[in-house]
C-alpha cells in the first residue's frame, strides 16, 4: 500500500517544490510583500465623463460638484476629477464657488481638493487665488496651506495657510499676511 502511495506523494513534493519556487518570482526577497508593477500612471479602473454630484440638507440643495472627467484608480475609492466646479450654497442664498484644473473627491472623509490655478468666488465681489483649496463638507470649511491672495474693490490680501469657516463666517489666514486696503481711511 505504501509503496502503490510513492508515485502520488512524489507528485505533491514536486509540486511543492514548483509552486515553492514560483513564489519566489511573486515575492520581493527582503520584505515578503507581493511586488506591484512599476508604472507611471496605472490605468483607471473606471472612467466617467460629464459628472454632476450634489449633496442636500432637508429639501434643499447644498452643494453641486460638476468635473469634465472622473477617474477611480485600483490605489484609493477617491475619485480624480478633471476641471472641477465645487458650489456651496448657503442657508440665506449666497453661494460659494470653487474652480480648478484638477481635483479629487473622497466621499469617505467628506473632502473635495481642487488644484491647479483654483479660484474661490463668493458675495461682495471676492476673489480667492490659491495652487490648492479643500472644501470639507462635514466642517463646511474651505482650507489649504498654501499661499493664497484674496482680491476685491476694497483689499488686496495674501499669506500663507487659509481657513473658511462658512457657518461662522470666521475666515483666518495663518501666517505671512499682508493687507492692502483701496480708498480706505485709518
Amino acid at each position: 500500500m505504501i509503496g502503490a502511495m510513492r508515485p502520488v506523494l512524489i507528485a505533491l513534493a514536486a509540486t511543492a517544490v514548483i509552486f515553492g519556487m514560483a513564489l519566489l518570482f511573486v515575492f520581493d526577497s527582503e520584505s515578503g510583500v507581493p511586488e506591484s508593477p512599476k508604472t507611471e500612471d496605472a490605468p483607471p479602473r473606471s472612467v466617467i465623463m460629464n459628472v454632476r454630484y450634489a449633496g442636500a440638507s432637508g429639501n434643499r440643495k447644498e452643494w453641486e460638484l460638476t468635473a469634465d472627467r472622473l477617474s477611480l484608480t485600483k490605489e484609493s475609492d477617491a475619485a480624480v476629477l478633471d476641471n472641477v466646479r465645487f458650489v456651496y450654497y448657503a442657508d440665506d442664498g449666497t453661494s460659494y464657488t470653487m474652480t480648478g484644473k484638477a481635483g479629487g473627491y473622497d466621499e469617505s472623509s467628506g473632502e473635495v481638493i481642487a488644484t491647479g490655478g483654483v479660484k474661490v468666488v463668493y458675495h461682495g465681489g471676492y476673489t480667492l487665488t490659491t495652487d490648492e483649496m479643500a472644501y470639507s463638507l462635514k466642517k463646511k470649511a474651505f482650507h489649504t496651506e498654501k499661499p493664497v491672495r484674496i482680491l476685491s474693490g476694497k483689499a488686496d490680501v495674501s499669506g500663507t495657510g487659509f481657513e473658511f469657516l462658512l457657518i461662522e463666517q470666521k475666515m483666518t489666514i495663518k501666517k505671512n499676511v499682508r493687507a492692502v486696503l483701496k480708498g480706505a481711511f485709518i
